[in-house]
């Protein structure tokens, strides 16, 4: 049903360049900095202006327009100013004088990045009203090796379940640990396990436990005071220094996977230091008390700086682990070294991270293997499901962490551009790709590749030179989305997500410029899918 109506509409265009200048001025302001690189790809088009409003007559139920008692507000005008309303309707300050608006970091989804990069900041420069000094678009938690969760899927994790049954310190770290902020992050349970024995049972739990049994056993529970200081020692100081340094850098960054992991170096540096001084041997030698002294003080100290850094992430466990060595964390002033001064009292101790024992599930007897039947491959082994299309290459940028893959935007003809993370940078420059039309395998299951989330394949030809490949093209007449086929094939619309495997089961091979499998070529539209590589090249 076509509908015409009069609306009220926000100018967002008239501050397009405006917006673009901030970006270009404040290349920081959106976090992680590959979500700058789409907002301005996004800004190359030009902003048309934003519906703002719905009459009353249609949409009873929204908020009125202040102006206008015939129209109500529309979503995402209304949502976005409650954030400058609602934080500052009661109070414009913290209780120490900090302004509440402008936000620090402003945390929203990487699927709203658009709204809150584009729309929010436009709103807030027409209404003079400071941007906020981040925005930070965290990513999603995944199964499955790359499956979003679903409640209809039934893959979803229960919170609850993992905090009655490992406590609520353990999972806060696994998240704060496992995901870097910003990118996606798979959670397995066996990834759970394995990081919480490995960090915290073993590496945490064992320099504690060896540090509380140790001063308890020879010094009657009261810490002793270090002599005289040698290299060991001041290397596990100078660390330790190094390591206060780079939290109070990296935290205000929302650097916590990275700060965690910097803390944990400490740690095992301590684990280290044990291992190399073997305080249990020197126990045993009555004149070695003072060098025994050193290393239980040293380690005590570097022990406490770890539950201190560590304190807003196991919040509860630190302060167990703390009352263990007869301290505790009070303020930013217990973050440096020499807090302890000898003399402590150590409190009762106990593990604090038990470690996860699973039971073992026993295997089955393996079957023995059918075998094979060798036939050719036709285009009918492809599977009816596999979501074949053309597609247009928007934004090229290098991957941050991998020389080799480029992160692509591509128009798939689904409204919002998808990342594709591809090898490619080999074979063609940046400014080579920047809107090519290229063939996708769309409803390939996500992964994640050096941290960004990849969603969907390219295919591409190959050629004599290592590394080096050619992209198969769609013929001029494609739009984004086509759907591709091989001859006398009709493809499902079923939509299932199918994994690189599925694709693995047929081959395809170029003939005088054309895609085939078997005696089928693929096309699109009636027309063929070609790619510049030598007769006999197989396509990947």
């Amino acid at each position: 049903e076509w509908l015409k109506e009069k609306n009220y509409f926000f100018k967002m265009g008239s501050y397009q360049q405006k917006l673009i200048d901030f970006l270009e001025s404040h290349k920081d302001w959106i976090v992680p900095d590959y979500r700058w690189n789409e907002i301005r790809g996004f800004l190359r088009q030009p902003l048309n202006d934003l519906c703002i409003s719905r009459p009353k007559n249609r949409l009873s139920w929204g908020i009125p327009l202040p102006f206008d008692e015939d129209y109500v507000t529309y979503v995402w005008f209304d949502a976005l100013i409650n954030y400058v309303s609602a934080s500052t309707a009661l109070h414009k300050t913290y209780a120490d004088g900090t302004p509440i608006w402008p936000a620090t970091y402003h945390l929203i989804g990487k699927d709203i990045l658009t709204t809150h990069c584009v729309y929010w900041p436009t709103m807030l420069m027409a209404l003079d009203i400071p941007l906020p000094e981040h925005i930070l678009a965290h990513g999603w938690w995944l199964v499955n090796g790359g499956e979003k969760m679903s409640k209809s899927a039934g893959n979803v994790v229960n919170p609850m379940d993992y905090m009655e049954k490992y406590g609520i310190d353990a999972f806060r770290y696994f998240l704060a640990r496992e995901m870097v902020v910003g990118q996606d992050a798979n959670f397995t349970h066996e990834g759970f396990v394995r990081r919480i024995n490995s960090d915290l049972a073993n590496d945490l739990g064992n320099v504690l436990n060896r540090v509380h049994r140790l001063v308890l056993s020879n010094f009657d529970g009261d810490l002793p005071k270090a002599s005289l200081l040698g290299d060991a020692e001041k290397e596990v100081i100078d660390l330790a220094n190094k390591v206060i340094a780079e939290i109070k850098e990296g935290l205000p960054k929302a650097r916590l996977s990275q700060s965690i992991e910097t803390i944990m170096q400490l740690v095992r540096s301590v684990n280290r230091y044990l291992e190399v001084k073997a305080p249990w041997k020197l126990a045993k030698d009555e004149s070695k008390k003072d060098e025994l002294a050193t290393v239980l003080y040293v380690s005590a100290e570097a022990v406490r700086l770890s539950l201190c850094l560590l304190w807003p992430v196991i919040p509860a466990k630190a302060e167990e682990g703390l009352a263990m060595i007869g301290s505790r964390f009070t303020n930013e002033n217990d973050l440096t070294w020499g807090v302890l001064q000898g003399g402590e009292k150590f409190g009762e101790g106990k593990p604090l991270f038990p470690r996860i024992e699973e039971e073992k599930k026993q295997e089955q007897p393996k079957q023995a293997a059918k075998p094979k039947q060798n036939k050719p491959l036709t285009a009918e082994d492809v599977p009816a499901e596999m979501d074949i299309r053309a597609a247009k290459i928007i934004d090229v940028q290098n991957h941050p962490d991998a020389d080799s893959l480029y992160v692509l935007k591509v128009d798939a003809g689904e409204g919002e551009p998808r990342t594709i993370c591809s090898g490619l940078r080999a074979s063609y420059k940046a400014e080579e790709l920047q809107d090519r039309m290229i063939v996708l395998f769309a409803n390939l299951k996500p992964a994640p590749l050096r941290g960004i989330m990849s969603n969907g394949m390219l295919f591409a030809g190959d050629t004599d030179e290592d590394h080096v490949c050619v992209l198969i093209a769609p013929p001029e007449c494609a739009k984004p989305g086509d759907r591709a086929a091989f001859h006398g094939v009709t493809p499902s619309t079923e939509g299932r997500i199918l994994k690189v495997k599925d694709f693995e089961k047929i081959s395809l091979e170029v003939r005088n410029k054309v895609v085939f499998c078997g005696e089928s070529a693929l096309e699109i539209g009636g027309k063929p899918v070609t790619c510049e590589v030598a007769t006999g090249k197989k396509v990947h």
